[in-house]
């Protein structure tokens, strides 16, 4: 009996996981950010470590390999992760189940990569496939050592490192990006009802207003990663109207971008980043809004809604202030705003791209941050974007409740004048 007992205490105490560690007592699964070599290059790897293997996400993993890997669809019925790049097509079915959003599963999964079909150790968490490190450098052709002398793990790949030529630069350097920031969305009748003097609920029309317009303005919509390569390559922008494109950013994760933006953006073929305070993320989807609550994506809808969504950090449980009001990022030991960071890059797919809560920062959150591998970081300051911005201290222009179609095009144009 007293043995039952203590054997009872000890699962409790040491055997149910918390929030980064798995639930079956079979895997242990920690996170961990690691400093890497990519043909010489030093940069960040995100990933989780399962019974001491590197497992990583194929957004993380193509971002290493210099390749922008994004969904190109998702199979509703199957959850099917469709990848597409230049050089890659990589195809494999997503662990995933509403009411399992926050458990996960280690088997091995068939994918298709460049139509050949094979197989490969895959642990789904949150909804997100993550691969197995070094079967996904056996299949994509890539070497995988480790540098005794620096310490870090090196890859060498056949990929060219991003070259840009003197005019692209010249070309580059006359551009501009207006980013745009929204938060919730609700139909005027809601919004007077329920939220009636908050300043970051807009209503549902005035947003359709503003997408037609963009829709019709002749301004091209940006992703992130397009904006990464600009601010630190020189890489011009796709063309667009008077040198000038658009950011469209949604802070919060709030469930109306999915039912109110996403459907319209899809149809106009606008592109958008939905920045998420991760810890509130949905364990199930809600297809309605519940008037007077601010619900969230879940991670079904995450995936359902890329690529015309994309979906970055806002932070994991840090989106609060302390009694004096001083926000979590700047009061918190660095070891806790670490963990925060890394939680909240692994359940938006290896993000590396951050909103700062409140629009708060200093200089040991931007410090973290790069130390984290995150290459964008987003402000509430008013300003433009280009070239010679500081890609973790980037300017926004918000879209206040009573901003109208001319105030837009105004910010618009006098993007190309100034």
């Amino acid at each position: 009996m007293k043995k039952n007992i203590l054997y009872f205490l000890f699962l409790f105490l040491v055997c149910i996981p918390s929030f980064t560690y798995a639930d079956n007592m079979d895997v242990k699964l920690y996170m961990r950010n690691s400093t890497v070599l990519v043909d010489n290059q030093i940069d960040n790897m995100n990933s989780f470590v399962v019974k001491g293997n590197n497992y990583v996400s194929i957004h993380e993993f193509g971002y290493l390999m210099r390749e922008f890997v994004k969904f190109d669809s998702v199979d509703k019925k199957s959850f099917e992760e469709i990848v597409k790049t230049d050089h890659v097509s990589f195809y494999a079915r997503k662990i995933f189940q509403p009411n399992l959003c926050y458990g996960y599963s280690l088997e091995d999964l068939d994918v298709k990569y460049n139509g050949v079909l094979q197989t490969i150790s895959a642990f789904t968490y949150k909804g997100i496939n993550y691969y197995k490190l070094r079967d996904l450098c056996g299949m994509l052709s890539v070497d995988l050592k480790w540098d005794s002398k620096r310490k870090m793990p090196l890859f060498k790949t056949d990929k060219k490192q991003v070259i840009v030529s003197a005019n692209d630069k010249r070309k580059a350097s006359k551009q501009t990006v207006v980013v745009l920031m929204y938060h919730h969305l609700l139909p005027k009748e809601l919004r007077k009802k329920h939220f009636p003097s908050n300043g970051s609920v807009m209503n549902v029309d005035l947003f359709y207003k503003h997408m037609d317009w963009i829709k019709n303005s002749g301004y091209k919509t940006i992703n992130l990663k397009q904006l990464e390569e600009f601010l630190y390559y020189n890489k011009p922008l796709p063309e667009s109207k008077h040198n000038t494109s658009i950011l469209i950013t949604f802070d919060d994760g709030y469930l109306s971008n999915y039912i109110y933006a996403y459907p319209l953006m899809k149809k106009y073929n606008l592109h958008g980043v939905v920045f998420h305070v991760t810890t509130d993320t949905s364990p199930r989807s809600l297809s309605k809004i519940t008037p007077g609550k601010l619900d969230r994506f879940s991670g079904e809808q995450m995936l359902l809604s890329e690529p015309t969504l994309e979906h970055a950090s806002h932070s994991h449980k840090f989106h609060l202030m302390n009694q004096d009001g001083i926000p979590f990022f700047f009061c918190k030991p660095n070891n806790e705003i670490n963990e925060d960071l890394r939680i909240s890059s692994s359940i938006t797919g290896g993000s590396r791209y951050f909103a700062y809560p409140f629009g708060a920062y200093n200089q040991n959150l931007v410090r973290l941050l790069k130390s984290n591998g995150y290459k964008l970081a987003f402000t509430t300051k008013t300003g433009y974007v280009d070239n010679k911005s500081e890609p973790l201290l980037l300017k926004r222009f918000t879209m206040w409740p009573n901003t109208t179609v001319n105030q837009l095009s105004r910010i618009l144009r006098n993007a190309y004048v100034r």
